[in-house]
C-alpha cells in the first residue's frame, strides 16, 4: 500500500486525536495553579506504570523496536520518582498498566502509540519550564519531562519521517488507531492524578 501524498498520516493524527488529547489535558490539569508535589508524584507514579508496562512491548514490535530504542523514559522516570523521595524498591513496586502492552501489538498500532509518547515530549518541555523554581523540584528537574532537550524538535521530525515510512505498508487507519487507543488507555489509567 502506498502513502497518499493528501492524507499525511502526522496531520491525520493531529486532527483524529484532537479531541482525545485536549481531554487528557484537561483532566490532568497539570499546569492549572501551582502544583502540589504530592500529585506530581502521584502522576509520575501513574506514568512510570505506564512506560515501564508499553516499553518492553514497543521494544520486541519488529517494525518500532529499533526505532525506540533510544527514546525509552522508563529509566528517567524512576530517577525523577527516586529524587522526589521514593525509595528504589518502592518505585519498582508501583501498579503496571495491564493494557498497554496491546499497544504495541502491531507496526500499525505500535506507530500511533508512538505519537502520543513522542508527542507528550513537546507539551513536556512546557511543563518543564512552568515547574522550574517550585521548591520542592529536584535541583536538576525532572528529567522525565523534557528528556531530548535542544533535540526535541528533531526528534519529533524524525518520528515524523518514520511515521511516514510506516504509513507506507501499513495505511494511516492502524496507526490512527493506536494512537487513540493509547490516548484512552491513557486517560483512564492517569485518573488518580486528576485533580480533585
Amino acid at each position: 500500500m502506498t502513502t497518499d501524498p493528501h492524507h499525511d498520516v502526522m496531520e491525520a493524527l493531529r486532527r483524529g486525536t484532537a479531541q482525545a488529547h485536549a481531554r487528557l489535558e484537561e483532566s490532568l490539569g497539570l499546569l492549572d495553579g501551582v502544583p502540589s508535589r504530592s500529585r506530581f508524584v502521584t502522576f509520575l507514579e501513574r506514568l512510570y506504570g505506564f512506560h515501564v508496562s508499553v516499553e518492553p512491548a514497543l521494544l520486541d514490535q519488529q517494525g518500532c523496536g529499533s526505532f525506540f530504542l533510544a527514546r525509552q523514559r522508563v529509566g528517567l522516570l524512576e530517577a525523577d520518582l527516586i529524587a522526589l523521595g521514593r525509595s528504589p524498591d518502592d518505585v519498582r513496586a508501583l501498579p503496571r498498566c495491564p493494557g498497554a502492552p496491546a499497544l504495541a501489538r502491531s507496526d500499525g498500532a505500535a506507530t500511533g502509540t508512538l505519537y502520543v509518547l513522542e508527542g507528550s515530549t513537546l507539551g513536556g518541555r512546557v511543563i518543564a519550564r512552568a515547574l522550574a523554581g517550585l521548591p520542592w523540584l529536584p535541583q536538576d528537574g525532572l528529567r522525565s519531562f523534557d528528556p531530548y532537550g535542544a533535540e526535541t524538535g528533531m526528534r519529533w521530525r524524525d518520528f515524523g519521517t518514520f511515521a511516514r515510512e510506516v504509513q507506507a505498508s501499513t495505511g494511516t487507519t492502524p496507526i490512527l488507531r493506536g494512537a487513540q487507543a493509547c490516548f484512552a488507555l491513557l486517560t483512564d489509567w492517569l485518573r488518580p492524578a486528576y485533580q480533585t
